[in-house]
């Protein structure tokens, strides 16, 4: 656009917003929009307009045309925001004012083939009706801040931010998507392999397009059991179980802003979960009542030592010693029982 005047302040969503200066300031964009469209915009103002149509009011994105011409605008009417169309002029306005100085999000459509126009204040629907029908091309520009016309009166003493224009008419379960925009994941979805046992930690990345950037909170939908993720800085991790495997998860990542609305995003990690070959015991030696058992396999699982004396019963073993998250090869000694009865060792991968 080509700006007239308007200097820049903080922004709502933004580093900086449009500030008007109620006199003659204004920024004009092209015509981008002539027929189904949705305008949407941030807006802070105490100022007032005057009606009954929109024409009269402080121009806010408008396409005023003087004349009964096929034209259309958003204005400040009193202290309300209100959306026209031409040719016959018809004005909606909202039931809440919008000029007490906190920012207010507008968003207008209108349905160029129905004649259907609305108006939504912080994403709430507050005026609804019908216009005339078929393409609105007069405007030979859109102003922002004013009356396109350029009428005494018609210059808006405001800020106003974010301002976006769609050829399409926006559904009301579509408005809130306007106010916030979500995080962007910044890391592709990931392909991860990770025996049993193993602890799989993935860091994941996203940012917020507002500006200041808002803060972001992660979590997972539906994850497996134990799989886990940091709430704040986005690293999941998960040590799946001997049962877990072998076994291919797809697990939703999710992450939030704290902005209003909330809004998310979601992406997926596929983990590839494998079963670890079985453990293996190597020499065994037996000195002074001591026995030590050399035992090697993957690295991650838990190697339990059960020991029993009755082959006959599974029930009969008792776990003698655990070393987590083992690094094998390792060993292990332990005292031999006193007795004439064998004594059975095993090797049990947990968790």
């Amino acid at each position: 656009g080509t700006n007239s005047g308007a200097t820049f302040v903080a922004g709502k969503l933004g580093a900086l917003a449009a500030q008007f200066n109620g006199t003659s300031s204004y920024i004009q964009i092209p015509l981008a929009i002539s027929n189904n469209f949705t305008i949407a915009f941030w807006l802070k103002t105490t100022d007032s307009g005057g009606g009954p149509q929109w024409w009269a009011g402080k121009g806010l994105i408008d396409g005023e045309v003087s004349g009964t011409v096929n034209d259309f605008g958003t204005s400040l009417v009193g202290g309300s925001a209100a959306l026209g169309i031409g040719n016959p002029d018809t004005t909606i306005t909202t039931t809440n004012a919008v000029n007490d100085g906190q920012w207010h999000h507008i968003a207008a459509t209108r349905d160029g083939t129905s004649g259907q126009m609305s108006v939504y204040v912080d994403a709430t629907l507050q005026a609804s009706g019908f216009g005339p029908l078929s393409t609105r091309d007069a405007p030979p520009a859109l102003r922002v801040g004013s009356i396109q016309a350029g009428y005494g009166g018609g210059f808006l003493n405001g800020t106003i931010d974010d301002v976006q224009l769609f050829n399409r008419v926006f559904a009301a379960s579509e408005i809130p998507s306007l106010m916030n925009h979500p995080p962007v994941f910044t890391n592709a979805p990931g392909n991860f392999s990770s025996l049993a046992g193993q602890t799989l930690m993935v860091t994941n990345f996203a940012s917020d397009p507002d500006l200041p950037a808002q803060t972001l909170t992660w979590q997972l939908l539906a994850p497996p059991a134990g799989a886990l993720i940091n709430s704040s800085n986005g690293i999941f991790s998960w040590r799946p179980t001997i049962a877990q495997s072998p076994m291919t998860n797809g697990i939703a990542v999710q992450v939030s802003d704290n902005g209003t609305p909330m809004m998310s995003a979601t992406q997926n990690l596929t983990v590839i979960v494998q079963q670890p070959p079985a453990p293996v015991f190597g020499t065994t030696s037996i000195s002074n009542g001591i026995i030590s058992l050399a035992i090697s396999g993957s690295p991650g699982p838990d190697y339990v030592i059960e020991t029993t004396t009755n082959l006959a019963a599974d029930s009969a073993w008792i776990a003698t010693a655990t070393n987590f998250s083992a690094y094998p090869p390792f060993f292990w000694t332990g005292l031999v029982q006193t007795t004439l009865q064998q004594n059975f060792y095993r090797l049990r991968l947990a968790p």
